[in-house]
């Protein structure tokens, strides 16, 4: 009763008022209504989710005895694992090679995926991706759906009530991606990960390494990295035939690939698939250039503030973990299996539901299922208005950021004329260290054109303006205004391609920097699960 009240309280406009106050401001300066719903529209409610039958590999299973571990609770330490098994085998990583990761599979683009474009012709669509590549962009859609809601960090013990609960900096960042036309009416939706390589390849390659270790048996996994040993690409690709397990999606107007990592089964014999996700440790994670530094630092307790599997799980939430939602929910997927790792030895499995996973990013499944939706829908409505701009573009770079203090999503569209890469392999170039370099030798002055759009969030019919409590049975329903901000300046595409790139620990333009407001933190009005009744 009091959460609903309190919704009540912030309410501004409702639905069946709309008429009456839009009458109203007419009569007014329209300068004056800046951010209002008053001239909003509704989201259609048209919007479908199929899934596309397809013949693909089957995905691997866990070895080692990990399947056992597979939709149970709790941590898993390597010591217990160790003693289960009878084998020391898991525990120390072996670094590869340059010579062991060409071995292994190479990820495919969206556009260059040619069984993603025949099921594109199949099905009609006018977009093509890989659920990994859209993950970022749905995450700022969210944000500013939910009013920048934080997650829920309930049940962690006492160290981390005082502790920011909002999203790490690194996840509210601006994001890019690129459309790149394939056909006339098609376009592909890929990632793009700036002129410098990304700080975190290292810790990427580990993750293929530690993937296989984890679902092939001990014999195979010393063979793969022997660089004595002679394999042939296609016995390494049978061998690792998950890298080539896909699903495929027709959301909307578009088809969305997902890699499957892994398969199990239930009890019941009952097939379903889940991610493999492997997770450096946190100071790590927080310093990746220098990773080196912190092979010492190792994951000893189950709680605490540090070297503890709870920080680990405090960071997780704070951070990937609606990642991981879009990607498992994208692959029709159970859920996701953690190692967790210091890129020199494991420290321990979990396996983390959806159903968890819902739970502390969104509050409950409903919620969940909605934003799926919602998210999807105006991720392509974007694309669609960059086309309407842009007609028949060869190439369009769009850039997101979602804006805490202007409470909006600020939408850039940079066209190219022909297809544009920053140059594989990424090497370093004299006299260009960052992007602005690069834009000042090959494109200075580009003309940028900005967007803006506007969410109004209506809960049963009252229009929220804080973050977004919904509960099982709750109604949500969505309006928007989407306007051109004009053409952005040289300087200010620039900095917002800088925090997009990369984020420095001393970042003198804070426009991009995604600071929420500090009161945010404890949106969740709720009094610590140790605290007795009589408490605050």
């Amino acid at each position: 009763m009091l959460r609903r009240a309190s919704r009540a309280i912030h309410s501004v406009f409702e639905l069946e008022d709309f008429a009456k106050v839009r009458t109203r401001a007419e009569t007014q300066n329209a300068s004056l209504v800046t951010r209002s719903p008053v001239y909003s529209k509704p989201l259609p409610q048209d919007f479908d989710l199929t899934a596309i039958p397809h013949e693909f590999s089957p995905p691997p299973t866990l070895k080692h005895g990990l399947d056992r571990l597979v939709r149970t609770d709790g941590i898993y330490t390597i010591d217990a694992v160790s003693k289960a098994i009878g084998s020391d085998f898991l525990r120390n990583i072996t670094a590869p090679s340059a010579e062991i990761l060409a071995r292994f599979p190479e990820y495919t683009p969206p556009s260059r995926d040619k069984n993603l474009l025949a099921a594109a012709k199949t099905n009609g669509v006018r977009y093509v991706t890989g659920s990994s590549s859209i993950t970022e962009e749905l995450m700022h859609i969210y944000f500013l759906l939910s009013n920048f809601k934080t997650p829920d960090l309930t049940g962690l013990g006492r160290n981390y009530d005082s502790r920011w609960m909002m999203y790490m900096s690194a996840y509210r960042k601006p994001t890019t991606f690129m459309l790149r036309k394939l056909a006339p009416g098609l376009y592909a939706v890929d990632g793009d990960s700036g002129l410098v390589p990304a700080m975190n390849q290292d810790l990427s390659e580990m993750g293929v390494v530690l993937e296989a270790l984890l679902t092939t048996d001990e014999s195979t996994y010393r063979r793969i990295l022997d660089p004595k040993t002679t394999m042939p690409k296609e016995e390494m690709e049978a061998i690792l035939s998950g890298g080539h397990s896909h699903k495929m999606r027709k959301v909307g107007n578009m088809v969305v690939r997902s890699q499957i990592d892994c398969e199990s089964a239930s009890p019941e014999g009952e097939k379903f698939v889940f991610e493999i996700k492997t997770r450096a440790t946190a100071p790590i994670r927080y310093d990746v250039k220098n990773l080196k530094l912190y092979l010492d630092y190792q994951i000893k307790h189950r709680s605490g503030v540090a070297e503890s599997f709870e920080r680990e799980y405090f960071d997780l939430i704070r951070s990937i973990l609606i990642k991981y939602y879009f990607q498992v929910k994208m692959g029709n997927m159970d859920g996701a299996f953690l190692c967790y790792h210091n890129t020199k030895e494991i420290f321990g499995f979990q396996y983390v539901a959806l159903e968890e996973i819902e739970k502390r990013v969104f509050g409950c499944r409903e919620f969940a299922e909605t934003v799926f939706r919602t998210t999807l829908q105006i991720h392509q409505m974007i694309m669609d208005e960059a086309l309407k701009l842009f007609p028949d573009p060869e190439m369009l770079r769009i850039g997101l950021f979602s804006d805490f203090r202007k409470e909006e999503l600020i939408i850039t569209i940079e066209e190219f004329d022909e297809k544009f890469d920053w140059g594989e392999p990424k090497t370093a170039i004299e006299g260009i260290e960052d992007e602005h370099d690069y834009y000042m030798i090959h494109h200075p002055g580009k003309r940028v054109f900005s967007l803006r759009m506007h969410l109004f969030p209506f809960l049963n019919g009252i229009y929220q303006r804080e973050p977004l409590f919904f509960e099982p049975g709750d109604r949500l329903e969505v309006r928007y205004d989407l306007a051109m901000r004009g053409v952005m300046s040289f300087e200010e595409y620039m900095y917002f391609l800088h925090a997009a790139y990369k984020f420095d620990t001393a970042t003198f333009n804070k426009d991009f920097t995604g600071v929420w407001k500090r009161l945010n933190d404890f949106h969740v009005y709720r009094r610590p699960l140790h605290l007795p009744r009589s408490g605050l």
